[in-house]
Order: C-alpha cells, then structure tokens, then sequence
C-alpha cells in the first residue's frame, strides 16, 4: 500500500467510525440528510452545505458524519464534485469553504453548469 492509498484508507476509516457514531446518537439521521441532499439535487443544479439549512435535519451529533453522507449520495449518482467551493452560513464552520456539487438528477435543470 502507497502512502496515497494508506492515506485514502484512513480517510475512510475515520468517515466510518464518525458515522457509526452519528448512527448510534440519532439512527435515522443518515437517512435523513440522504434524503434532503436527494430532494434538493432533484430541484437544483448545484447543491452544497448551506443548501441543506433550509431542510429542517437539526445539527448532526458527530459533524464528521457528512463525509461518508456526502460521498454516499455521490456512489448513487445523485452529485458530482466540482471544482468550485463555497463559504459555509453556519459561524460554527467559522468561514470554512465547503464543497459545490453539481446534480446529475436535477429534473429539467440546466445541465451545463
């Protein structure tokens, strides 16, 4: 194993066991979040975290959780990152960029973007 791979490794790793530990504290949180990642890449072109405030999920327990949520919706082909980043609303993200994704299930969208 490369240290790239050994790298990815870890990463997903840690993405398991902060969502084990989301799935322990609130079993129907990861559920949840698919669903509203799903509902607005339906409606829009593009979806990102601020996206997901107008969805009512509460906070997640275990914030690390939304790597392997985010990459879950990406395997079923619901999104696709971009290059492009955004700043997060939340003051507790303290002006962290996160991630633009693009929808590839945005019905009658504009797909160019």
């Amino acid at each position: 194993m490369n240290l790239l791979e050994w790298g990815e490794h870890q990463r997903d790793r840690g993405m398991g066991l902060a969502s084990d530990a989301q799935d322990r504290a609130r079993p129907h949180f990861r559920e949840a979040a698919l669903a509203a990642i799903q509902r607005i890449a339906l409606r829009q072109n593009t979806v990102h975290a601020n996206d997901l405030y107008t969805e009512i999920l509460g906070e997640a327990d275990h914030p690390n959780c939304w790597g392997s949520i985010w990459k879950e919706a990406a395997n079923n082909r619901w999104i696709v990152m971009t290059d492009r980043t955004r700043q997060c609303v939340d003051p507790k993200k303290h002006r962290h960029r996160s991630p633009v994704y693009r929808s590839l299930i945005c019905g009658g969208c504009n797909v160019s973007r």
